[in-house]
């Protein structure tokens, strides 16, 4: 499967239902996780949802074991869900300006989604809070969230990792994933390749598709990243990370506020070559 090189460390899917969000999943690679998923058993007939969020996981902070590090991602609180690929950067000064924000698990995706709880507890909309929690968020997002409470609306946003979106000649059908590759296989595994229009999503806006509304908003460019020293794994050798390139074995790299690496003998040239990061010194 396309999805599945993303990663496969665990494997989950939440669509809304008339009594909240229905939310499976499990640590396994999606190959393993589609043939005893219950919305996918054949056995099962179900009429599939009308919407649908599906993500698969590269473990990069905490473990898969843990079901609660898996996504999607689910807020008791607000009855939102969502997904994440990407990373924060900046945790630690969002967990010490909002003491109020209590974590569950201990993935920075979680941080995403209760920051945006916090925000919504005091009264905003579900898009107002996204762009007020988003203007405190530095690091790489491409996320997509339902709401237990308006359960026929969706909201896709993305900053600083890809994304991407089909639909079809009718809109009849919106799909994204987060790279062309993964929408044109699953488009040619159900033969729909054709007639549908795609498109890379646009850099720093939230969309917001329900209900006789789709709306679209700019997103604000998050705090800025101070110089620090950013060290990398030590891989032992060059190992490829699908489209985000190589991880070199070990080295450090100065970054500056733009994001961008200036080292000699780095190839880098922005966040998302980052991926295979474990700390900042």
């Amino acid at each position: 499967m396309e999805i599945e090189y993303r990663g496969k460390d665990a494997t989950g899917y939440a669509y809304p239902t008339d009594d909240g969000v229905m939310i499976h999943k499990e640590a396994k690679s999606a190959w393993n996780f589609l043939k005893t998923a219950p919305l996918f058993e054949k056995r099962a007939k179900k009429k599939m949802p009308d919407t649908l969020l599906i993500h698969t996981r590269h473990a990069t902070q905490g473990s898969p074991k843990n079901n609660g590090n898996n996504h999607p991602i689910f807020s008791k609180g607000s009855g939102l869900c969502f997904i994440h690929n990407g990373w924060l950067l900046n945790e630690d000064d969002v967990l010490k300006n909002h003491p109020e924000l209590d974590k569950d698990a201990e993935v920075d995706s979680e941080t995403v989604l209760k920051l945006t709880d916090i925000f919504l507890d005091k009264g905003t909309t579900v898009t107002k809070a996204v762009r007020k929690a988003m203007a405190e968020l530095r690091g790489a997002f491409a996320c997509a969230m339902i709401s237990q409470k308006y359960p026929n609306t969706l909201w896709l946003w993305k900053r600083g990792n890809p994304l991407w979106t089909a639909i079809t000649e009718d809109k009849s059908l919106f799909i994204w994933a987060s790279t062309k590759a993964a929408l044109q296989d699953a488009l040619r595994a159900v033969g729909m390749d054709k007639g549908v229009k795609l498109a890379e999503f646009p850099e720093k806006y939230i969309l917001q598709i329900g209900p006789n509304v789709t709306r679209l908003r700019k997103l604000p460019a998050g705090p800025s990243a101070p110089a620090k020293i950013f060290t990398v794994p030590k891989m032992g050798k060059w190992e490829k990370l699908g489209e985000w390139g190589k991880a070199w074995k070990s080295d450090k790299y100065w970054v500056n506020e733009a994001g961008s690496v200036t080292s000699a003998d780095s190839k880098y040239e922005s966040w998302k070559d980052y991926y295979a990061a474990d700390s900042w010194d």
